[in-house]
């Protein structure tokens, strides 16, 4: 069954664009199962920048939150149930079996907030938010799909220097005693 939910709502203030999410349980892109579509259509002919978006995830059988009494926000700050970024998800997962694809299929790092889980494990509810960026007149396409993550890939180095742990990337490095109490001298005053 695909659930869809078509609404304006804001990226930034005083700002709103068409917005879509739904959720099926097909085969996604690339393997696994197909959780949810997370879509965004920009319609006031403005390009946006990178920036933090966040949908509220649930899962079959969870009950949305209910509203507050001004009918605008669901309870801590969540949208309203009839606001697309709630997103019901199509089966139960675990958090930690959740990829991230964008239109072209590959994987995009995430991170779940507010996550909620029941007595086995299975994510109940999450926000879940992401880095994206919306051209003007453009859409971006997210797929929410079950699947373990990839290993992100990283330049950092972890190397051993005697008494001395090193962490470093391209950027920059830190250098920590590896094991054992270590005194410091008394500060100047």
């Amino acid at each position: 069954m695909i659930e869809r939910s078509r609404a304006f709502i804001s990226l930034l203030p005083l700002l709103t664009v068409l917005a879509s999410a739904r959720s099926t349980a097909a085969e996604a892109p690339a393997g696994g199962k197909q959780l949810a579509v997370l879509e965004c259509r920009e319609q006031i002919g403005r390009d946006w920048p990178e920036t933090l978006v966040t949908y509220y995830l649930v899962s079959p059988g969870e009950a949305f939150l209910v509203p507050a009494p001004d009918n605008t926000r669901g309870q801590w700050g969540e949208p309203h149930p009839a606001s697309p970024a709630y997103v019901r998800l199509a089966a139960r997962v675990k958090p930690q079996g959740l990829r991230l694809l964008d239109q072209q299929g590959r994987e995009q790092p995430f991170q779940l907030s507010r996550l909620r889980t029941d007595a086995a494990g299975n994510l109940g509810s999450a926000r879940l938010s992401f880095r994206t960026a919306l051209p003007r007149l453009g859409t971006y396409r997210y797929v929410r799909q079950t699947g373990a993550p990839a290993v992100p890939t990283t330049d950092l180095r972890v190397t051993e220097n005697g008494a001395y742990l090193t962490l470093e990337n391209v950027v920059t490095a830190i250098r920590l005693p590896r094991t054992g109490t270590f005194a410091l001298p008394e500060p100047r005053r």
